[in-house]
């Protein structure tokens, strides 16, 4: 990734404390040169170390420029259903969940939310972006919506305060509508 080595083959990239400061300023710069977010996905895909910090870096895009990340969404859901790693969980389930999703979604996609929401063993933001997407899925297709209103009421007995509070908000929008 030669475009990106400038970026991201620093010792500060290494450095968690000095990459908090930095990964903002690395998405800045690929947003001003929009043909680096390519090699940025080519970094993700790699599922190492820098993997990670590449997904972090497409995430804060995603948060300022959505629509450069578009194009790799049908992407991001197929690579969040085959990563093991909970790091690269997190970014692409908070990506999906923050874009419109695609009309063809798989049912596998959405079993695999299930699964993730349902799992006390998944980190709580990973399960909060989950049911996030949930959330989202059911605007598409109303028909899930008594499924997740089960789901997310079973949860609440033995979740933390995170999913708690995220399980309140997303139960009285769904409850509304």
């Amino acid at each position: 990734m030669p475009g990106l080595d400038h970026l991201f083959q620093t010792s500060a990239f290494f450095e968690a404390a000095s990459w908090v400061d930095h990964v903002d300023k690395i998405a800045d710069s690929i947003i001003q040169q929009p043909n680096l977010v390519n090699d940025l996905w080519e970094l993700i895909a790699r599922e190492d170390e820098m993997a990670w910090r590449a997904a972090w870096t497409m995430e804060k895009i995603n948060d300022k420029r959505p629509e450069m990340i578009h194009p790799f969404l049908n992407e991001l859901i197929i690579r969040v259903e085959k990563t093991n790693k909970n790091g690269l969980k997190r970014h692409f389930l908070k990506m999906i969940s923050l874009q419109p999703l695609p009309e063809d979604l798989t049912g596998s996609f959405v079993d695999f939310c299930f699964k993730i929401l349902l799992s006390s063993e998944e980190p709580i933001a990973v399960r909060a972006h989950a049911m996030q997407v949930l959330y989202n899925v059911c605007q598409m297709i109303p028909d899930l919506k008594n499924e997740l209103i089960q789901s997310i009421e079973s949860i609440q007995t033995d979740a933390s305060a995170g999913i708690i509070s995220k399980s309140k908000k997303l139960l009285k929008q769904l409850k509304k509508s």
